[in-house]
């Protein structure tokens, strides 16, 4: 399985917006969209991609997840 394929199951499973948006931002510059088009549709910042698809590749598509886990 790819890290695309990776990504589009993390989506499907997970619920949370924040993750969503992460990965979101990943597969689509994986997938060949430009930085700006990225930035536009999903209201990020470019550092905001750049660290995310970084985390991804060197770390793996689980280190999206929200680490934070409440009280």
């Amino acid at each position: 399985m790819n890290i695309i394929d990776e990504l589009a199951d993390f989506i499907n499973q997970t619920k949370d917006p924040k993750e969503i948006k992460r990965a979101l931002a990943v597969k689509m510059i994986l997938e060949g969209k430009s930085y700006r088009e990225v930035k536009e549709l999903l209201k990020v910042s470019h550092s905001f991609i750049s660290q995310w698809k970084n985390q991804a590749l060197f770390q793996g598509v689980e280190s999206l997840k929200l680490q934070y886990k409440g009280r």
